[in-house]
């Protein structure tokens, strides 16, 4: 899935950036 790739590349990338975006879709 198109979302599942976009935060697997934000998690290896930028993990700070990952836990926010994690914390917007909950």
């Amino acid at each position: 899935e198109m979302t599942q790739s976009l935060g697997g590349k934000l998690e290896r990338e930028s993990p700070h950036l990952y836990q926010f975006y994690k914390k917007l879709l909950q």
